[in-house]
């Protein structure tokens, strides 16, 4: 398994950006024109497809600041500042 960092380099986006590379290797889309769009509180990425939680979980360790939200279809990193969802 592959352990996810909870320190950021670049743009905040960059701490899910692994995860987001799994789901679109597996199959998944990006369901907007835009890889990463921007709203006042932080990033979003919209997929085509249900997220594969289970695969998140078979390939990573995932940090506490890290929440898979399952209920809502989302990955959600600091509270709303980044956030991969199922359209």
């Amino acid at each position: 398994m592959i352990e996810l960092s909870s320190k950021i380099d670049g743009p905040k986006y960059n701490i899910l950006e692994p995860i987001l590379k799994l789901l679109l290797s597996n199959g998944n889309k990006i369901a907007t024109e835009y890889r990463w769009g921007s709203s006042p509180t932080g990033y979003f990425c919209i997929l085509k497809n249900k997220i594969d939680f289970e695969l998140i979980e078979k390939t990573f360790v995932v940090p506490s600041s890290i929440q898979l939200l399952r209920d809502c279809g989302e990955i959600d990193y600091g509270i709303g500042t980044v956030v991969i969802r199922s359209a």
